[in-house]
C-alpha cells in the first residue's frame, strides 16, 4: 500500500490526479486537519467512485475528528445530517482557524502633567463663585467630554469548497446550491476523408479453344455453360463452353481393324474467373464436369490468352461506420471552440459541456463502390452551458454566510473563485444543459464585536485600564484612542457610555 499526504487545500480533482499517478492498487490518503475535502460527504464519495473506476482500493487516515466522522458516515451510509455531525463535534472542532494576533501593537498613552491649582485667598464670594464654576465644569465634562476608540483587525482567511449544480432554466438558490445557467447554440459543418479498407479483384477472363474427345459409342451433346476443369496440381481452374457442341461417337479404323478412332469436336471456352493463372498452355488436359475422363475429355488446342487481374480498393461497411464516428467525434471537439466566442460578456463557459445535436451525415460512396478515400459531411447544432460570473459570486457570497464559525462575522470573499467541472459519473452530470461543479473559494472573517458592550466596559476607566481591556479582545491587532477636549490633567474615559464611540476597522 502506498500512502499519500494531501495538502489542506487539495480539491477532489487534484486528489484524483494524484491517485491516478500511483502504481500501487492500494492507496491510503492522509488528509490534514481542516481539509476542504471534509466540506461534505459527496467529496469522499466522488473520490471512492473515481478510485473504483481506476481499479484501486482507497483508505483514509486523518487527525480531524469531524473528518473521521464524515468517513464513518460515508462507510455506513448513515442518514445523519452534516450539521448534526458538526454539532456533535462542537464549535471548536468545526473550524480550525489559527491567526497571528500579537495584541496591541500600539498603545496611546498621553502623558498628562497634572496642573497645580491654587485658590487665592479671597473672600467668601469668590470662594462660592469658584465652587459653582467647578460644579459647572464637572457637569460640562460629563456631557461634553467624549472618546473615540478605533480597533484594527486583520481578517482571518478560511478556504472552503462546495458542490454546485449549474442548470439551464435553474434559479440561483443558496439553500439548494443551484446556479442559473444559460445554454448557447451554434451551427457547425465538418468534412472528413477516410481511407477505405475493402478490396476486390477485377480484370479480364482468359479464352481459348479445346478439342473434346468422345470414347463412347454414342454421340454426346454439350450445352453452352458446361463446366470444364483444369487441375495442374492442387488448384482447380474452371472454364465454361461458349456455345453448344456436338461430339460424335467413336469409330473403328477401317484401315487398322481393332483400332478405335475417338469422336472429336472443337469448342471455345472462357475462364469463370479473372486472372492470368487461367492462361493455360496448349496441350493441357481438361475434365468435363459430370463426365468420366475415360469417356469424355478435352485438350487445349492453343495457348489461352487474355486472362489478367488486379486488386482494387472498395468501400466496406466498417469504413462507413468509422467515418461517421470520426465525424461525430471531431465535430464534438470542434464544438467547444465554436461555442466559446459566443459566450456572452461576463459569462463563463462550462468546460467540456459542448455537445452536438440534430446531426445529419452524408457519405459520397456506398458499400462495394471502388475508391481509395471515402468522404463525409456532417451538419449539426452545437450546444454548450455557461453561467454568469457575477451570479456565481453572489451565490458564493450567500453560501459563505452559513460557513462562518461562531463568534465571527463574514467580511468578504477573497481572491479568485476556482471552478472545477466534475464530469459525468454515476453521481455527477455533465451536458449542454446541466453540470455539477466543485467551487473552491476563500472568505475573510473577523471576530464578532459588540461596540456597545465595549463602551460600557471602559467607561470611567483610566487610560491604562482601558488599554488593558482592549488588549484582551480576540483578534485585535492595533488600537487608537482619542479624547476631546484634550484636558491635560484628566486621564480617564468619559463616565457616560453614550460619549464613547467604538469603531472597528479592517486592515486588508
Amino acid at each position: 500500500m502506498q500512502r499519500i499526504g494531501l495538502e489542506i487545500y487539495t480539491t477532489v480533482e487534484e486528489a484524483v490526479r494524484v491517485i491516478k499517478e500511483v502504481a500501487d492498487y492500494r492507496v491510503e490518503l492522509d488528509i490534514p486537519l481542516g481539509s476542504v475535502l471534509f466540506e461534505n460527504v459527496m467529496n469522499l464519495k466522488m473520490l471512492n467512485d473515481q478510485a473504483k473506476r481506476m481499479g484501486k482500493e482507497l483508505t483514509y487516515s486523518t487527525e480531524d475528528p469531524f473528518g473521521r466522522n464524515l468517513i464513518n458516515l460515508m462507510k455506513s451510509e448513515s442518514s445523519h445530517d452534516l450539521n448534526e455531525l458538526r454539532a456533535e463535534q462542537g464549535a471548536a472542532s468545526e473550524y480550525n482557524v489559527v491567526v497571528d494576533a500579537p495584541g496591541l501593537l500600539e498603545k496611546i498613552r498621553p502623558r498628562l502633567a497634572l496642573s497645580q491649582i491654587a485658590l487665592p485667598k479671597v473672600g467668601i464670594v469668590v470662594g462660592i463663585t469658584l465652587i459653582l464654576l467647578a460644579g459647572a465644569g464637572f457637569i460640562g465634562l460629563t456631557y461634553f467630554y467624549k472618546a473615540h476608540v478605533t480597533l484594527y483587525f486583520t481578517p482571518q482567511v478560511l478556504t472552503k469548497s462546495v458542490s454546485i449544480e449549474v442548470g439551464d432554466g435553474y434559479k440561483t438558490a443558496a439553500e439548494k446550491k443551484t446556479l442559473s445557467g444559460l445554454r448557447i447554440v451554434s451551427s457547425v459543418e465538418n468534412t472528413l476523408s477516410y481511407p477505405t479498407t475493402g478490396s476486390k479483384i477485377e480484370g479480364n477472363y482468359a479464352k481459348g479453344k479445346v478439342t473434346i474427345y468422345n470414347s463412347t459409342t454414342s454421340a454426346v451433346e454439350l450445352m453452352d455453360g458446361t463446366e470444364l476443369r483444369y487441375k495442374p496440381k492442387d488448384t482447380t481452374y474452371a472454364f465454361t463452353l461458349d456455345d453448344n457442341v456436338s461430339v460424335p461417337a467413336r469409330e473403328d479404323d477401317p484401315a487398322n481393324p481393332g483400332t478405335i478412332i475417338k469422336g472429336s469436336a472443337t469448342a471455345k471456352i472462357t475462364a469463370k474467373a479473372v486472372g492470368d493463372d487461367f492462361n493455360i498452355d496448349k496441350g493441357e488436359e481438361l475434365s468435363i464436369k459430370g463426365r468420366s475422363s475415360e469417356d469424355l475429355k478435352a485438350v487445349s488446342s492453343e495457348d489461352f490468352k487474355g486472362g489478367s487481374s488486379k486488386v482494387v480498393k472498395v468501400v466496406a461497411q466498417k469504413d462507413i461506420d468509422g467515418l461517421k464516428a470520426e465525424l461525430t467525434k471531431s465535430t464534438s471537439i470542434q464544438a467547444q471552440d465554436l461555442l466559446k466566442p459566443r459566450v456572452p460578456s461576463g459569462f463563463q463557459f462550462v468546460d467540456k459541456s459542448g455537445k452536438i445535436t440534430e446531426v445529419q451525415i452524408s457519405i459520397d460512396k456506398k458499400v462495394g463502390e471502388e475508391t481509395d478515400q471515402l468522404k463525409g459531411v456532417i451538419t449539426a447544432q452545437a450546444e454548450g452551458l455557461t453561467y454568469s460570473q457575477k451570479e456565481l459570486a453572489k451565490l458564493i457570497d450567500a453560501i459563505s454566510q452559513g460557513l462562518v464559525p461562531a463568534g465571527f462575522d463574514f467580511r468578504s470573499l477573497g481572491g479568485d473563485i476556482k471552478v472545477d467541472v466534475l464530469g459525468e459519473t454515476e453521481n455527477t452530470q455533465l451536458s449542454s444543459t446541466l453540470a455539477d461543479v466543485q467551487v473552491t473559494f476563500k472568505l475573510y472573517i473577523v471576530p464578532n464585536i459588540d461596540e456597545n458592550a465595549i463602551a460600557n466596559d471602559i467607561k470611567g476607566k483610566s487610560f491604562d485600564d482601558t488599554l488593558a481591556v482592549l488588549a484582551k479582545i480576540n483578534g485585535v491587532a492595533q488600537t487608537a484612542l482619542k479624547v476631546t477636549p484634550n484636558i491635560t490633567f484628566l486621564r480617564k474615559m468619559p463616565f457616560r457610555s453614550q460619549n464613547i464611540v467604538v469603531e472597528v476597522t479592517i486592515q486588508e
